[in-house]
């Protein structure tokens, strides 16, 4: 599936790391990988391979949160005009 369709990355953590850190390290490896495959994406996210993922209600909160991040460029581009930083 990773070759046919391309929607899944694999990165290479390490098969003996421990319950405790195991996916904390895959985590931050995936993290690392996502910003190097796609550096101008505005949200990077993570889903196992044993998960379901309601779609609609994940399209809901990534919509909510690009309006929040947008919202805060927006204050702080005119925090940083009223203080003279601009």
């Amino acid at each position: 599936e990773a070759s046919s369709s391309r929607d899944v990355v694999f990165v290479a953590a390490a098969a003996n790391a421990s319950r405790a850190e195991g996916p904390l390290l895959s985590l931050r490896l995936w993290f690392a990988c996502a910003l190097k495959a796609w550096p101008r994406a505005r949200m990077i996210g993570k889903a196992d391979d044993d998960v379901w993922a309601q779609l609609p209600a994940i399209g809901v909160l990534v919509r909510s949160a690009a309006n929040s991040m947008h919202a805060l460029r927006v204050r702080e581009a005119r925090r940083k005009r009223w203080q003279g930083d601009a």
